[in-house]
This record gives structure tokens, C-alpha cells and sequence, in this order.
């Protein structure tokens, strides 16, 4: 029940956190905020407060007391926060992307996908009591240090031991340091905290794209996103795993949505958000390497857009903001890997030349082409893939991004792509065995960037009510031509 309630502890300060900063955001509907910045509250939560506990064992200080103290005023400076931002004169609101006569049918939308995760939530629950200690990795590397990090006095140092060379004692601590921050409070080492830790990332990450698509694109586009991504089995069931890949995707997403919220919100709340933008960017670098990748490309693919649209001034304000949110994290992360964990990554032992030869195999391109494929294959269902039901969403809807976003979406579908080819690019040239590294990491990286993909799916679709607009239009086209053809026939 404690463990519960330090869990509980830190989703608040996130949310009171993440509140105090978009509270004048300035965006309609006021539920999809609300919903998008609980749900930004959880992931944001959860690394500040494994960052804080991190801190508390480097400096020896590490107790339960301490952590329901830090916690404790961590609660009242988040609280502090929020009720001098609501001293302060609002802004003014913005327009909201709703149109003023919705879809229709979203109500048969929105019961079928809440009947579809309530199904999907069951079977989840399932599997995690089947299996509590989650997938090889989640027993091997991630709580396995996590317990190294709850232990008593210097115990933490043995995540990071050489020793540990075949389980990464190199890969940030994030997710561990969390799991073990409410164990230390707690004094229970079960298995239901670590459980609790992977649904609540990943539904964060469904509320994170439900509200930021329905803030941006509408309620209909919204729905949509939810179910389609309710098709997407692979990353239902690395929920269940407790790895990394989920939280990194949570990161991910979070990154590109509130970069494109920036977008939409009045000019004086821009900064804020961005700020927060790239704090979940470094949030990603201190859950796994991947994210160190991410965090790069996301302040480089931004810098490089405003400084082509705007200027190079413009484009160095704008961009400060992100950076300055991203310092402390990236400060974290780079004493980390840095001065505490030991190089053993085999990639970087791996010598220029090898490298080189190994970009020039042919066959290593063919090989992870045809993994690709076959992970993209096995994504989902047969009838209810979610790639065939985007296929026929755009078939159906067409592609009607709107022009405020443009740039926006462009930043976001760059750098996932890059992302996506520096992946692909360390299979290249990993000096692992490629059939082995394929098939134990592929449809990993694949769940880290499905959410933010399907963000960018659904910001440059078309919309339902669009579509009904159309229809409509055509319809009424049609009844004059036969009023015409009917007067001149009386004629």
C-alpha cells in the first residue's frame, strides 16, 4: 500500500508541475487539456522523481525518510507553482480546432473504443499476473538494478559494475531508478510496483495522444488514433514486458505533441511549452540510449526547420527554450555515462574498418529488409492491422494537413525518421550476430516510436468532419442540378 502511495506521490507533482506550466494553454476542448496534461503529469512524475533519487544515492542519503521529504517538498513547490500561476492574469483563449457542428457519429466511435480497451486492458491484466516478473530483459537488466539501487548504502554501485557487462550497466536509469525509489519507500521489493510502472506509461501514452489529437485535429481524429492504435498488439504487449521501450516511446510522443501544441497556442505560452518539450526529450535520454539519439535530433531537426522558415534569430529564440528545458536532464545524463557507467557497449570497441566493411555487405541490407518487413507483418491482426486500417483511413479521408502545422509536422516526421535510420544504421554495423540482434530488438524499436508515428498519421489525415463536409456539399450539389433538370423537363 505505500509503495501505492509513492507512486501516487509523484504522478501528483508531475501533474501539479505540468499544470502550473500549460495552465493557460489556451486550447479548446478543456477535457482533452485536462486529459493531456494528466496524462503528461505521469510520465513527467516519474522522471523527476527518479532523477531526484538518484541524486539521494549518489550524495548517501537515500532512506525512506528522505524520499517522503523530497517528495514532500517537491509537492509544495509544484503547488506553489500553480497557485501563483493562477494568480496571474489569464491569457486569452484561443479558437478551438473543434468545428462548431462535430461528427456525428462519434459517439459509436467512442463506445467502440472504450468497449476495445476495456477488452484489451483485461487481457493485459492477464498476462502481468501470469507473469509478474515481466520478459527476460525486465529480470536481467531493468529490476535487476533496480534492487541493486534499493539496497542498502553503496549497494546502487553494482548497477553500474563492469561486471555487468552482458546487461548494459551503461543504459540510463530512469525506469529503474523509479521502481526502486518506491521500493526503498516502501521497503518491498514485490513485483507490482514495476507492473503498475509499465500500464501507467502506457496509458499515459494512449491519453497523450488522444488529447493532443483531439486538441489539435479534433474529437473524431482523436477516436481514430485510439483505435487504431488499439490494433497495434505488439505494443500492447511490451506493456507487460516492464522494459524501457514503452516509457521511451511515453517520451517520445510527448516530445513531438507538445512541439506541435507550441504551435497552436497563443505566442506567450510557446516558450513554456517547448520547455517542457525538452525536458521530456532529455526525460527520453535518461531512460535508455535510444534517447540520447532522440534527444539530438530532436533539438537539431528544430533548430534546422525555424532557421529555414525564420531566420537565424528567430529561429535561436525559440530553440533556447527547448534547450533550456533539456539542461538539467542532459547535465544528469552526461555525468552519468560519463563518469559513473562503464563503457561496455560492444558497438563502440568496434573498430572503424569492420565497421566500414560491414556497410559494404549487401546481404546485411537484405537481411534486416526482409526482418523489417516481417515485423511489420506481425504488428497486428490480419483484418484489423493497424497499417491496413491507416491504408484505408487515407484512402478514405485523403491527406489534409493544415498549413499552420506544416512546419511543425515536418519537424516531427523528421525526426523520427532519422531516428528510424539510425536504428537501421547500428544493425549495419552492430558487431552482434544480425539474425540475433534482429530478433530480439526490432519490434522494440518499433513500439518506441509507434505513438508519435500515429500522432503524425493523424495530424496530416484528413478529418471525419471534413469528409462529412464534403459529403454534404456534394449532396446539396446534387439536389440543385435535379431541380434544375426537373424545371426544364416542366419547361
Amino acid at each position: 500500500m505505500t509503495g501505492m502511495l509513492s507512486v501516487g506521490l509523484a504522478v501528483l507533482i508531475g501533474w501539479l508541475l505540468v499544470r502550473s506550466a500549460g495552465a493557460r494553454v489556451g486550447l479548446k476542448p478543456r477535457w482533452a487539456v485536462w486529459l493531456f496534461e494528466v496524462a503528461l503529469g505521469v510520465g513527467s512524475g516519474i522522471g523527476l522523481t527518479s532523477a531526484v533519487y538518484f541524486l539521494l544515492l549518489v550524495g548517501q542519503i537515500a532512506s525512506p525518510a528522505a524520499i517522503y521529504i523530497t517528495d514532500s517538498l517537491l509537492l509544495l513547490v509544484a503547488a506553489g507553482l500553480l497557485w501563483r500561476r493562477r494568480q496571474a492574469k489569464p491569457a486569452v483563449e484561443a479558437s478551438g480546432v473543434e468545428p462548431a457542428a462535430g461528427f456525428r457519429w462519434n459517439w459509436v466511435l467512442g463506445l467502440a473504443l472504450l468497449l476495445g480497451w476495456l477488452a484489451v486492458v483485461s487481457a493485459l491484466v492477464e498476462v502481468a499476473q501470469a507473469n509478474p516478473h515481466g520478459a527476460w530483459d525486465a529480470w536481467s537488466i531493468w529490476n535487476l538494478r533496480a534492487k541493486f539501487l534499493a539496497g542498502p548504502g553503496k549497494t546502487w554501485e553494482n548497477a553500474v559494475s563492469p561486471l555487468l557487462g552482458r546487461t548494459h550497466p551503461d543504459y540510463p536509469l530512469l525506469l529503474s531508478g523509479f521502481v526502486a525509489r518506491v521500493w526503498k519507500a516502501s521497503s518491498d521489493t514485490g513485483t507490482l510496483v514495476p507492473v503498475v510502472t509499465g500500464f501507467l506509461f502506457a496509458g499515459s501514452a494512449v491519453g497523450l495522444l488522444f488529447g493532443a489529437l483531439a486538441l489539435l485535429r479534433g474529437v473524431s481524429s482523436a477516436l481514430l488514433a485510439g483505435l487504431v492504435m488499439l490494433a497495434g498488439t505488439t505494443y500492447l504487449v511490451e506493456s507487460t514486458a516492464q522494459y524501457a521501450d514503452v516509457p521511451l516511446s511515453f517520451y517520445y510522443l510527448a516530445t513531438l505533441a507538445l512541439v506541435l501544441l507550441s504551435g497552436a497556442c497563443p505566442p506567450g505560452n510557446r516558450g513554456r511549452l517547448l520547455a517542457m518539450a525538452g525536458a521530456c526529450a532529455s526525460c527520453a535520454a535518461w531512460t535508455k540510449n535510444e534517447g540520447m539519439v532522440f534527444l539530438a535530433l530532436s533539438l537539431g531537426c528544430y533548430f534546422l526547420m525555424e532557421w529555414r522558415a525564420s531566420g537565424l534569430k528567430a529561429a535561436f529564440e525559440r530553440w533556447r527554450f527547448l534547450v533550456l528545458g533539456a539542461l538539467p536532464g542532459l547535465l544528469l545524463v552526461v555525468w552519468f555515462k560519463f563518469f559513473l557507467a562503464p563503457p561496455t557497449d560492444p558497438l563502440l570497441r568496434q573498430t572503424a574498418l569492420k565497421a566500414a566493411q560491414k556497410l559494404g555487405d549487401l546481404g546485411r541490407y537484405a537481411q534486416i529488409g526482409k526482418a523489417l518487413l516481417a515485423e511489420a507483418v506481425n504488428f497486428g491482426g490480419a483484418v484489423t492491422h493497424p497499417l491496413l486500417l491507416l491504408a484505408i483511413l487515407a484512402f478514405a479521408l485523403r491527406f489534409r494537413a493544415e498549413q499552420r502545422y506544416k512546419r511543425l509536422v515536418l519537424y516531427s516526421s523528421g525526426t523520427l525518421a532519422l531516428v528510424f535510420a539510425s536504428y537501421l544504421a547500428v544493425y549495419l554495423i552492430t558487431p552482434s550476430d544480425l539474425a540475433w540482434h534482429l530478433g530480439t530488438s526490432l519490434g522494440r524499436l518499433c513500439c518506441q516510436l509507434w505513438p508519435g508515428f500515429l500522432l503524425v498519421a493523424f495530424m496530416v489525415l484528413g478529418r471525419l468532419e471534413d469528409a462529412t463536409v464534403v459529403e454534404a456539399r456534394v449532396a446539396g450539389r446534387r439536389a440543385v442540378r435535379a431541380k434544375r433538370k426537373e424545371r426544364g423537363g416542366r419547361n
